[in-house]
């Protein structure tokens, strides 16, 4: 049956196409052809052994896509959303109707990506969805999608036109979240109407990853909640240049384990004195236009503008600190320290070198200082002996 529907190729021109109770576990080729640049409604219903769908995104009129009791589906993502010959390309340019119905039962993942015309999404109750993926889509989409579910876990929210803040009727929908990711949102300029509201709702969690980042308008972060955010365990605010704040020392949440952080309107140099949590194992420092020229000795005077590094660090990243000249004295100690990137550090001109023997990865990259690069790559610079035991090296 199902070697019958290769060979069998509807009319170019077809306007509508219905497939029902298909029992073939993939579709012919030929559906998602994009020459069929006719077809404006597709209907796929019962065909419940199929899982997975070809890329339906290239189809350039669709307007109206019902998927019903695709029980062994368990993906709707990249395949089926993303033309798959196009770098650039939009997703359904034309469509305007998403409908999901008695679609319960292995779905667990589903990614709406670049549906600009996209306003209208009637899908039921999914409970077993567990992976929400809403990109280059309307305000719309996003709250309908969201609501979907009150098991998603990780939620990634990326260019929504109309979004301003997490509302409340999207928040009430994120309990189950453990992974939050907001970015490119430039009309975003509060993360949540009430900080107290959204912070409650993330204190219930046991597990939570929080990324923000390339939000050009965020002007707000709820850091006075930080501290109490016991199930944070990685946090990521970079390239928001309208956050105006610097973090405090001593506020960050106790169990935080991966911290990226930089690019914020207010630079490194000018924060208050910070000592990460002891929990802190991954660190990577966005230094661009903050004037670091060396971070904080253990044994030093603390000051406005210094960095005390924990020792339980096992990776280490720094990037664009323009004006850096030193690594801190006492990277030593660092017994834990595995990973040690260095990029675009024009003016660094040594590497820790009791510390390198330890490492078991180092990165340079050629935006790095020439003389710390000579020291590093050459067989005569004065690293190389230790940097050619180190098991991964990148000197490029």
């Amino acid at each position: 049956m199902q070697g019958s529907w290769v060979g069998l190729r509807p009319f170019k021109k077809l306007t509508g196409l219905a497939i029902l109770y298909y029992k073939g576990t993939e579709f012919p080729s030929w559906v998602g052809v994009p020459s069929f640049a006719c077809l404006t409604q597709l209907t796929l219903r019962g065909c419940i052994s199929c899982t997975s769908l070809q890329t339906l995104g290239q189809l350039p009129s669709l307007q109206i896509l019902f998927l019903e009791s695709m029980y062994m589906l368990k993906r709707l993502g990249s395949v089926l959303l993303r033309p798959s010959n196009s770098f650039h390309g939009v997703a359904f340019p034309s469509l305007q109707v998403l409908k999901f119905k008695d679609m319960e039962g292995c779905l667990r993942e589903i990614a709406i990506i670049n549906c600009p015309k996209l306003d209208l999404v009637a899908i039921e109750f999914i409970q077993s969805l567990q992976v929400l993926h809403v990109e280059g889509c309307s305000l719309v989409v996003l709250r309908s999608m969201v609501s979907v579910s009150s098991s998603i876990t990780r939620l990634t929210i990326k260019n929504i036109k109309g979004l301003t803040q997490l509302q409340r009727e999207v928040l009430e929908h994120l309990r189950a979240v453990e992974y939050l990711h907001i970015l490119k949102c430039d009309e975003v300029t509060y993360l949540w109407e009430s900080e107290a509201a959204g912070c409650n709702i993330l204190l219930s969690l046991q597990k939570l990853e929080l990324d923000i980042s390339n939000c050009n308008n965020l002007k707000s972060f709820p850091h006075k909640h930080l501290k109490s955010l016991t199930s944070l365990k990685s946090l990521r605010i970079c390239f928001c240049p309208s956050l105006d704040y610097s973090f405090r020392c001593g506020l960050w949440p106790p169990n935080l384990r991966n911290l990226e952080i930089g690019g914020l309107k207010k630079p490194i140099s000018e924060w208050e004195f910070q000592n990460f949590p002891t929990s802190l194992v991954t660190l990577y420092l966005h230094g661009e236009k903050s004037g670091v020229v060396t971070f904080a000795k253990a044994e030093e005077d603390i000051s406005s503008s210094s960095f005390l590094f924990p020792s339980s660090l096992t990776s280490l990243e720094i990037y664009g600190f323009m004006e850096l000249e030193s690594l801190p004295e006492g990277m030593q100690h660092f017994m834990c320290l595995q990973h040690l990137g260095i990029y675009r550090c024009p003016k660094l001109r040594d590497l820790p070198e009791t510390l390198l023997p330890s490492l078991s990865c180092l990165s340079v990259d050629t935006d790095s200082s020439m003389k710390l690069r000579k020291k590093s790559r050459s067989r005569k610079g004065m690293y190389w002996p230790i940097i050619s035991q180190i098991p991964l090296f990148d000197l490029h």
